[in-house]
């Protein structure tokens, strides 16, 4: 894919906020999670429920807001990598956990 490079000034006056962080980003599925990280969230969320948890005892452990971790949980943002180590260790898991029953080949990585 070709792309033309034009000076970030230019490019932010002509562009609306909403589109300036989207350039060069693939669209996600389900507004920001794709099968992996809902696989591992969902894994989160189990675990927590199994270990009689709050999402705000969590949320306290991780660092953030209650909210921002049901939008984890319920696939509508993202989990970062340093979120999921602490939450391993807030759950008393190995990070590994987090990963186990999703089917070989979807991590979606080339070797």
């Amino acid at each position: 894919m070709e792309m033309t490079v034009i000076n970030a000034a230019i490019a932010a006056r002509m562009l609306p906020a909403m589109f300036r962080q989207q350039l060069f980003l693939p669209p996600e599925p389900h507004g920001g999670a794709d099968e992996v990280n809902l696989h591992v969230c969902r894994r989160m969320k189990a675990k927590r429920i199994l270990r009689n948890m709050s999402q705000e005892r969590l949320a306290k452990a991780l660092g953030i807001s209650y909210q921002q971790l049901q939008r984890y949980e319920s696939g509508k943002s993202r989990l970062p990598s340093s979120l999921l180590y602490r939450a391993a260790l807030a759950l008393e898991v190995a990070a590994g956990y987090f990963f186990e029953g999703l089917p070989a080949g979807r991590a979606g990585c080339a070797e």
